[in-house]
């Protein structure tokens, strides 16, 4: 669930919040939140696999996310994004107390928009929207239908600092499910660079830079979208890091009873971690770790302790990502 929020410039900080960008977790701090363009064009690929055992089937979770500029000039930025995934269940699960089956294999797959306005004084504004399915059985209907929204505006306060407003929607998100969600934030970065963050409701990001190779971020969306990570960045492009995560996954499963109910999946993860960085930005990393706490539930609200789950034990897992950027 790591965001990377290194903010060197308002206007950049500006873009990604409204950017979809992480490859840890499909809930992270503001990119489940406010969906839109990033910086230039891209793509993404990850895969993340745990091992089955005797008792628990082996998981792999596949994700491929792609973005391109589609036009920009002095004052306005078009980006389009699409989104494609696959959560591979390798056994059978049942949620208990008489739930439903877990499905063998979980889609989900979307594609937007986003577009940012520059006005004078260092203010913009910009909107995004994305249309997608999170199912079994994807695009076949209504019922399996994601939708997001999103507008936010930008205010200066000082030469680095800003406010940043912002209002969300979501028909799939694991808390305030289906709410307008509207956002403050309070964007900073020292003079010295050592410290840097968004501040807010319903997330928060900090960053600490206490040496030119060394680096630090604990962030936060909601309250179970958490994570830490620090590290150190090496010669040729390489960063060692480690960190603590807390992430989810949420699904419209087609035969649900109840339409406002979602399939979702939690786990948490210490891992560590080796990324290389190339030209233009293009690299991959390689992470490994144990995840623990790993359960299955449906419901329509944020899960409880009391709720139904399918529970699995603890397990290593191993993670592999690819990214490019083409301009």
């Amino acid at each position: 669930m790591s965001v990377s929020l290194s903010i060197r410039a308002p206007l950049a900080a500006a873009l990604l919040v409204c950017a979809a960008a992480s490859a840890r977790a499909q809930e992270e701090p503001l990119g489940r939140l406010f969906v839109g363009g990033g910086e230039g064009s891209g793509a993404n690929v990850r895969v993340e696999a745990a091992p089955g055992s005797a008792r628990a089937p082996a998981l792999v979770d596949w994700r491929e996310d792609g973005r391109v500029l589609i036009s920009s000039n002095a004052t306005d930025s078009w980006t389009a994004r699409e989104r494609l995934g696959l959560f591979t269940v390798g056994g059978s699960l049942t949620i208990s107390q008489g739930g439903p089956a877990v499905p063998r294999h979980l889609w989900s797959g979307e594609a937007g928009a986003g577009w940012t306005h520059r006005l004078d004084g260092g203010r913009a504004l910009g909107g995004a929207a994305a249309v997608g399915s999170a199912s079994d059985l994807p695009w076949q209907g209504l019922r399996q239908t994601t939708l997001q929204l999103s507008l936010y505006y930008r205010l200066p306060s000082g030469p680095r600092n800003a406010w940043l407003f912002l209002l969300g929607y979501a028909n799939n998100r694991y808390f305030a499910n289906g709410v307008p969600l509207p956002g403050v934030a309070y964007q900073f970065r020292t003079e010295d660079g050592a410290f840097d963050g968004l501040v807010g409701f319903p997330f928060a990001s900090l960053g600490w830079h206490p040496a030119p190779s060394w680096d630090a971020r604990a962030s936060a969306f909601g309250p179970r979208r958490w994570s830490v990570d620090g590290g150190r960045r090496l010669d040729g492009g390489l960063r060692a890091h480690a960190g603590f995560d807390w992430g989810g996954q949420t699904w419209l499963r087609a035969d649900r009873a109840d339409r406002r109910d979602r399939l979702g999946f939690e786990r948490k993860r210490l891992y560590a971690a080796l990324d290389a960085r190339g030209p233009r930005g293009s690299g991959g990393s390689l992470t490994a770790g144990r995840e623990f706490d790993r359960f299955f539930y449906e419901t329509r609200r944020e899960p409880t302790a009391s709720d139904p789950r399918a529970s699995l034990p603890p397990s290593w897992f191993i993670e592999l990502t690819a990214s490019a950027r083409f301009r």
